[in-house]
């Protein structure tokens, strides 16, 4: 079928409200994460509060109220949308009371992993000659000086190092800093299922069969425009490419996106800052008993943007996540992140596959599905027995 397309594609980044309607604009100040925490998905579900994203030191979170909280499940929760742009629920406890202007003041550079800064240009990079850095560091890039930038950055008193210029969007491609001088979060998204499209486990769907069309359903029209998998005719679809096959099930999803950063020469926001996005989710699956499924977990997912001719694949077989994770994790995943090096490791390989970070950002959290917080303190537990980094990937 079509949406299986191996083709690497800088898609425009997406952005998606996970359930919820917080809004969040480019130009507010935000607050940050003063230590590592993890982000619960919205709206909370009957059978508990699922874990999709990690948060590093100093990541970045837009709050409408930071004293208003929630509290699912006799628990007190803040609501929060991230750089990225998810909308999640976040211990208050992990939140800076400041925002990150008042607290931390106008540095420009985030890391997010740890990194030896050059204490004089061009250095090797070793113990003697760079300064260590630590997660949620941040810094001014104060001057460029022949290809360099000079950071200066403040702990028990000021200090500065050398970066290259190229190093430094290097690093900001590959997500191990934040660049807060960029726009956060950029997109407003609203998802819609395309429910005409959705197969049950096993079944499948024959090129040439024909299903009804729910009225006004442009989510489905929107798939079909960009997946190329059927056609619309006279409020029914039509499939051109069958799909569906034993053990496996299909979900498809609409995009609507609107391009906050989209403007004309005149600095206003352009007619064509709208698009959208189709994704095909296609899961693992087995009966659970006569009237249930359970999805064990995303094998493929497939976008195709309106602002592209071609669509990307990412397989589950690019990552090494243990497909047994199911019980813990408490729905699908195509990865699991429950360590930071699992974040930055599994945020890189995303990076590579779609050449745009936020998007990898924000697909990550699509795909991920973290485990219990027991498991992620247990050291034998196999929610920590692999790695995502690419050499750990090939061992």
């Amino acid at each position: 079928m079509v949406v299986t397309h191996r083709l690497v594609l800088a898609l425009v980044v997406v952005v998606m409200c996970m359930g919820g309607t917080l809004a969040a604009q480019a130009d507010d100040s935000p607050y940050f994460v003063v230590f590592q925490t993890w982000g619960l998905a919205t709206p909370p579900l009957e059978t508990g509060l699922k874990v999709v994203t990690f948060l590093p030191r100093r990541y970045l979170l837009y709050i409408e109220d930071r004293d208003a909280l929630e509290k699912p499940f006799d628990r007190e929760y803040l609501r929060a949308v991230t750089q990225d742009g998810v909308e999640v629920l976040v211990d208050p406890g992990s939140v800076s009371r400041s925002t990150f202007r008042q607290r931390i003041g106008n540095h420009e550079v985030i890391f997010n992993s740890e990194f030896l800064l050059c204490k004089i240009p061009g250095c090797t990079q070793d113990d003697v000659s760079a300064w260590p850095i630590d997660r949620g560091d941040a810094f001014d890039i104060v001057v460029t000086e022949n290809g360099f930038r000079r950071l200066e950055g403040l702990r028990d008193e000021p200090f500065q190092g050398y970066i290259s210029i190229e190093q430094l969007d290097e690093l900001k491609r590959r997500g191990h800093i934040t660049r807060v001088d960029d726009s956060h979060p950029r997109y407003r998204v609203e998802k819609r299922r395309a429910a005409t499209l959705a197969t049950k486990c096993g079944e499948q769907r024959p090129a040439g069969n024909f299903y009804d069309l729910v009225p006004d359903d442009d989510a489905t029209t929107a798939v079909v425009e960009l997946l190329r998998i059927a056609t619309v005719e006279d409020q029914r679809v039509k499939v051109t490419s069958g799909y569906g096959e034993p053990g496996r099930m299909y979900e498809f999803f609409s995009y609507h996106i609107e391009d906050l950063d989209h403007r004309d020469l005149d600095g206003e926001r352009s007619a064509d800052r709208f698009f959208h996005i189709a994704v095909a989710f296609k899961y693992a699956c087995r009966a659970r008993d006569l009237v249930g499924v359970t999805r064990d977990y995303i094998e493929v997912m497939t976008l195709a943007s309106s602002r592209r001719d071609e669509s990307v694949e990412i397989n589950i077989n690019e990552f090494n996540t243990p497909r047994e994770l199911r019980e813990l994790t408490g729905s699908p995943y195509m990865i699991s992140i429950n360590k930071p090096r699992h974040f930055l490791g599994a945020l890189e390989i995303l990076n590579d596959k779609i050449a745009d970070r936020t998007l990898a950002g924000y697909i990550l959290t699509e795909l991920n599905r973290s485990c219990p917080s027991e498991e992620r303190a247990n050291r034998q537990s196999k929610c920590l027995s692999y790695e995502y980094y690419p050499d750990a990937r090939r061992e």
